[in-house]
């Protein structure tokens, strides 16, 4: 599927309607982006997005036109509470930034 900056949508074997609320998360990543079934080399698309939906699991391809339009698109989507997929590695990092540091200073 590819999205345009005016909002319009172009599905060239499917399409559907997709509640926000249903959009568990959005993968932004090459790594998140390979678990999504398609065809062709998604994960390697610069302008790629997939939408983890939270009742079935799957995901659902976008295809953006421009790096505008993907940046615009992440933080809409954030603006309704729905976030960039976190992996197990990125958080793990996180909460180790997010330890108290014992100083060592004499």
């Amino acid at each position: 599927m590819r999205c345009g900056s005016k909002g319009s949508a172009n599905a060239q074997e499917k399409s559907r309607w997709v509640p926000f609320n249903t959009v568990k998360n959005i993968l932004t990543t090459p790594q998140q982006l390979a678990r999504v079934e398609t065809q062709g080399d998604f994960a390697q698309e610069p302008l790629a997005v997939g939408l983890h939906i939270s009742k079935t699991e799957s995901c659902i391809p976008l295809l953006l036109e421009n790096e505008a339009d993907k940046c615009n698109f992440v933080e809409m989507l954030k603006s309704f509470g729905i976030h960039p997929h976190k992996s197990k590695k990125s958080e793990a990092s996180e909460d180790r930034q997010n330890q108290p540091v014992e100083s060592h200073a004499s």
